[in-house]
């Protein structure tokens, strides 16, 4: 179905979309009858494509709208459209999923279990009533479950389980998690409210402990857990429980449905007497627990969401505890929605804080970059174009200009702000404006140095050289002061943030982590940097407070929102953080993104299928392997945010089994087959440090090479000979372990190639094609592994992805066409055509995550599937807010 933003359905004049999911799309719509808001669902086609299925449905449908309790959604019609689509109107509400509050509780916020009850009462309260008049709800999970501003539980989603069994039986695959079910419900037995108890128990674990009681990485595997598998004590993942809930627990998640509570009246005695049953439950997550807790506050967002396949969008704000002095009634965060598009990225605030530009668009295509007025209105595009990724948005300090990277190394573009024409200036990668606007600082990842650009001349005029032990730099911000920036480095997976006076002199360390730490950003008055961590499983907005005399730190780090929800960040800076000058708005964009393994056939089109997906589900399946003999492919299969967490997959491409080899709670990622195809290396943490680990392709016998202490960013590579290649910490060797000796060396006999990587062997192991960096020349070039002597092959232009197998073609994609593939003569010559890639492929690692088989006749790739849209939060920094309104100064 299209998009019905703006049309009018019966009497609900549709207004916006707010989710999708695998059992419809959910609209907010106007009623005009009853001068109200309702929420639109639109059922999946074949509910109403059969006439039994449909008559199911409304018969459930009919059933659930005549509950009528408090914690039930309420259900105002059943329709179908005049093409037959059936729909639901339900009561919209504002207000927040559990998902949410679940989301802060496994990033570390504990809630008192006393709040935890008093929602699981409320849920049961309203599911005793369902039961009561013999309704099972069958689908009781965090993302159905939503709280009002006012502190009201609502169960979304009655009558419509049944619809989802109907899809079940058909397809034979479960939709949406698992890890709610109940074993009768995965056994297919005959299902009554104790499945719904079982679900609540699981919610209730999940809750307390910050984890679910049954988990693992494939749906699969869940189930078995869920059969076959004990939780974990409660005890042991949260000391504030009790032995009676602990039993409670127990009881509700019994395997054998006899055992369990018989019915939710039961149930809910049992919690209400832990709570004490003469006290009306509160509000979850109390004011009078606020104020007394150091740990961030869960805020109501504005937003409704109806399945778990939806994937709400809802944020989950937090604010800091009261400190003496500050407000009785603290300005609390207040945020929204700014785009509904789903292709937002990366955004930037103007100036004045009443703007903003992004870019629209996929990654490494044609994009378009559009300045939006926060007060309302059309946004405005001002540039249609190919944008390199990642290239972020900066505008100048009087909103004339936008600044962005070119597409050409040592390239920047300057864009007026109404459109028009666009003129290019020398720069690096990260971008910055002075605060008079004459100048901009850039530098790239992997150069030690810092460009000044006059923006008249566009012309560099300075430089400032770090040491070279610095390595990585991640980031660069300008202060308002003028006279300091502030950046970031990795070394040896350590970051650090740092500030440093515009002419090199007076480099101060702030801080040093062996988490992530990125997107650092002055403050407006120049008194603080603001930044975001990686810790604990969450991605945390962070606040330093910094000298503008000497840029020493003054004091620690705080934190002043945990759990943001940015998903899908990997190791690339793909996501982007803007903060207005007065320090009260605070500008991201939400990401979501997965990507999943597809094979294109090459040269045997009447053989294969010319594209098929070969993996699927919501997880980042990529960096992929084809063994030796074609017949299998080892892969990475994981999350990527908030905490990175990736094990290593292999699958049979005939039967397309999988066996999963690694089981750490930690990062296992680029599997690389050994040439006689009996091991596998690949790179992990789960000792701490980022090492090389060696496999058998059975999964037995893992060893880890604890001398071999590897970059996350780089790439791990099998020689066609004995040796792993890697890059050290830094990216600026590449080196070559021997696995039976575990000696390393340079991988190339001097250094002049420096940041070499992407090396394709030739046939005959005789020659080794490098993308490397020669005295500031970046390019493809030719060396020879018998005297080392090398030559400039092609630019960065043209991207080389293989050598054919007779060693007189390479394989190459180009800039203007990145998802159709050539081969270029070796010697020289016209390129010919050999593939289309549909779905696009992964531009985020592009040699990594396309690999060719043995005999070149197909490739296995990762494709993205990404949404992003922007969000704002005003007043974020409870510092400046509450400082302000005990001086009387905020507006």
């Amino acid at each position: 179905m299209s998009d019905l933003t703006g049309k009018t359905i019966s009497h609900y004049n549709v207004i916006s979309r707010i989710g999708q999911g695998g059992m419809g799309v959910v609209y907010k719509a106007e009623d005009t009858k009853l001068d109200r808001f309702v929420a639109l669902k639109f059922l999946p086609p074949y509910v109403g494509e059969d006439e039994e299925k449909k008559k199911r449905f409304v018969q459930e449908a009919k059933a659930a709208s005549a509950l009528d309790h408090p914690n039930i959604c309420t259900i105002y019609e059943i329709n179908e459209t005049e093409d037959g689509r059936m729909y639901i109107a339900m009561a919209y509400y504002e207000g927040q999923t559990l998902k949410e509050r679940v989301a802060a509780v496994v990033a570390g916020f504990k809630p008192a279990p006393t709040d935890v009850i008093n929602i699981i009462i409320k849920i049961g309260s309203g599911l005793e009533r369902a039961h009561r008049r013999g309704i099972v709800h069958r689908d009781i999970k965090p993302a159905n479950i939503i709280i009002t501003p006012e502190g009201t539980v609502k169960i979304l989603d009655f009558g419509l389980a049944k619809v989802s069994d109907i899809k079940l039986t058909q397809t034979g695959s479960t939709l949406g998690t698992v890890a709610y079910m109940a074993p009768e419900q995965i056994q297919a037995e005959a299902i009554d409210q104790r499945a719904d108890i079982w679900s609540l128990g699981v919610i209730l674990y999940e809750m307390l402990a910050g984890q679910l009681p049954f988990q693992g990485e494939f749906d699969h595997a869940v189930m078995y857990a869920i059969m076959n598998v004990a939780p974990v004590s409660l005890k042991k993942l949260n000391p504030a429980v009790s032995e009676k809930h602990q039993a409670i627990i127990e009881k509700a998640l019994a395997k054998d449905k006899s055992q369990r509570y018989p019915d939710m009246c039961a149930f809910l005695k049992d919690l209400k007497a832990l709570n004490g049953e003469i006290a009306e439950p509160q509000p979850p997550f109390s004011e009078k627990q606020r104020k007394r807790s150091f740990l961030p506050i869960l805020t109501v967002g504005l937003m409704i969401a109806f399945l778990a396949a939806i994937g709400s969008a809802v944020l989950s704000i937090f604010s800091n505890g009261s400190s003496p002095g500050a407000p009785q009634n603290p300005i609390r965060a207040s945020h929204r929605q700014l785009t509904f598009i789903g292709d937002a990225l990366q955004p930037v605030l103007s100036p004045d804080g009443q703007f903003i530009a992004y870019k629209v668009g996929e990654f490494d295509t044609v994009q378009a970059i559009r300045v939006q007025d926060l007060a309302g209105g059309e946004p405005l595009e001002i540039y249609r174009g190919k944008l390199p990724p990642y290239s972020p948005l900066r505008w100048s300090p009087d909103g004339s200009d936008i600044l962005i990277n070119g597409n050409r190394v040592w390239e920047g573009r300057l864009i007026p702000r109404l459109g028009g024409t666009s003129r290019t200036i020398k720069s690096g990668f990260f971008l910055t404006w002075s605060p008079d606007g004459r100048e901009i600082a850039s530098s790239f990842m992997d150069l030690d140095t810092i460009w000044f650009t006059d923006k008249i001349s566009g012309r560099i005029i300075r430089k400032v050289y770090l040491d070279r032990a610095s390595n990585w730099i991640q980031d660069l911000d300008w202060s308002p002061s003028g006279d300091r920036l502030c950046f970031i480095l990795e070394k040896d997976n350590i970051h650090k943030l740092l500030t440093i006076r515009t002419d090199g002199t007076q480099r101060q360390q702030i801080l040093e982590d062996s988490t992530d730490i990125y997107l650092a950003r002055w403050s407006g008055d120049g008194q603080a940097i603001y930044y975001l961590s990686d810790s604990e499983g969450s991605t945390n907005l962070m606040k330093i407070h910094v000298s503008p005399i000497n840029g020493k730190a003054e004091g620690a780090s705080q934190i002043l929102h945990a759990a943001i929800p940015i998903e899908g960040l990997i190791d690339a800076p793909v996501i982007e953080l803007s903060i207005s000058k007065d320090n009260k708005k605070l500008l991201y964009p939400r990401v979501k993104q997965h990507t999943n393994l597809w094979r294109v056939a090459l040269n045997a089109p009447d053989k294969l299928p010319a594209s098929e997906q070969i993996t699927s589900g919501t997880y980042w399946n990529y960096r992929v392997s084809i063994s030796p003999d074609g017949g299998n492919i080892a892969f990475t299969a994981g999350k990527l945010a908030p905490y990175k967490k990736s094990n290593i997959v292999v699958m049979a491409m005939e039967s397309r089994e999988k066996k999963q080899l690694t089981f750490s709670d930690a990062e296992n990622y680029n599997p690389v087959w050994s040439p006689d195809g009996n091991k596998i290396a690949y790179i992990s943490n789960q000792e701490g440090d980022y090492n090389i680990w060696l496999i058998n392709a059975d999964g037995t016998s893992p060893i880890r090479y604890s001398n071999a202490i590897v970059s996350k960013w780089g790439q791990l590579m099998w020689a066609p000979y004995d040796h792993i290649l890697f890059h050290e910490p830094g990216n600026r060797k590449l080196l070559a372990l021997n696995p039976e000796s575990k000696e390393q060396r340079p991988f190339l006999s001097h250094e002049k190639l420096e940041y070499a990587s992407n090396p394709l062997f030739s046939p005959d192991q005789k020659q080794v094609i490098l993308a490397a960096i020669q005295q500031e020349q970046r390019g493809y070039w030719l060396t020879s592994l018998i005297d080392s002597t090398y030559h400039f092959l092609s630019p960065l232009e043209t991207i080389i992805a293989k050598w054919s197998r007779d060693g007189k073609w390479l394989y190459v994609f180009k800039e203007e066409s990145p998802d159709e593939l050539y081969k270029m003569p070796l010697a020289g010559g016209e390129l010919v055509f050999v593939a289309n890639i549909e779905p696009p492929r992964n531009k985020l690692d592009w040699q990594l995550d396309f690999q060719f088989a043995p005999d070149e006749t197909w490739a296995i790739y990762s494709s993205i599937e990404k949404q992003s849209d922007l969000w704002l939060i005003e007043n974020f920094d409870p510092e400046v807010t509450n400082r302000e309104k005990i001086t009387g100064n905020y507006e």
